[in-house]
């Protein structure tokens, strides 16, 4: 797989084509095309200390984070961590860990052509990348 890339459609720049890549890749182009999800709200490998105080969190990077408006501020409506294949059960830790410190109020685990959604810690929605709630739907929800 040595050079092989795959065309990230938020860097806007050729990325190295990994198995995790293409699941990312398939899930913003679903998020774009069929949810309605805005690009230029939508950032992708994100470093978690972006949400807490310098030295407060592990040195991670959030796979796929979409913003919200709200007032002047821009907010965390959704984070997705995305794996190559089904992910273990402390994938879910993984998730309510980063999401201690960006406080979004949805989360999301991806793999392969599958996805789970996260209310809070409530599962609120478990199947494929093409029935995944809409970014109007996800505003709604968000109180």
């Amino acid at each position: 797989m040595t050079g092989l890339k795959i065309f990230c459609a938020v860097r806007h720049t050729p990325v190295a084509r990994t198995p995790e890549e293409c699941v990312r890749q398939n899930l913003l182009r679903s998020f774009f095309t069929i949810g309605g999800y805005p690009e230029h709200l939508t950032r992708v490998e994100m470093p978690l200390d972006f949400f807490a105080p310098p030295n407060a969190c592990p040195q991670r990077r959030l796979d796929i984070v979409c913003f919200y408006k709200k007032s002047d501020a821009l907010l965390p409506l959704l984070i997705v961590e995305c794996k190559a294949s089904v992910p273990q059960a402390r994938a879910n830790l993984q998730l309510f860990g980063y999401n201690f410190h960006a406080k979004a109020p949805f989360t999301a685990l991806a793999w392969q052509d599958s996805i789970i959604l996260y209310h809070g810690k409530t599962l609120c929605y478990e199947g494929g990348f093409q029935d995944f709630p809409t970014y109007q739907g996800l505003l709604q929800k968000n109180p």
